[in-house]
């Protein structure tokens, strides 16, 4: 398989979470993206192309969730 290479909102969703601290863990041969909160252990999986436009927002609300628990004590 050759590099796996990001496109439009699914890069630009990446890197916000990239600068807040998650980590990439793994792409999914589908072109998926398994990015890891490591302070909670928690993950997210971007995908490449998405068939709801609600599923961004989704995305971004469950992101808010996990970070949520580091300032609710229960990392």
């Amino acid at each position: 398989m050759g590099a796996v290479r990001l496109r439009g909102r699914q890069r630009d969703v990446v890197n916000e979470l990239l600068t807040r601290g998650w980590q990439v863990e793994r792409f999914t041969g589908s072109g998926h993206v398994k990015v890891v909160h490591p302070p909670t252990g928690r993950h997210v999986i971007v995908a490449m192309t998405t068939g709801d436009r609600r599923s961004w927002r989704n995305l971004r609300a469950e992101v808010r969730r996990i970070e949520a628990r580091i300032l609710d004590g229960h990392a």
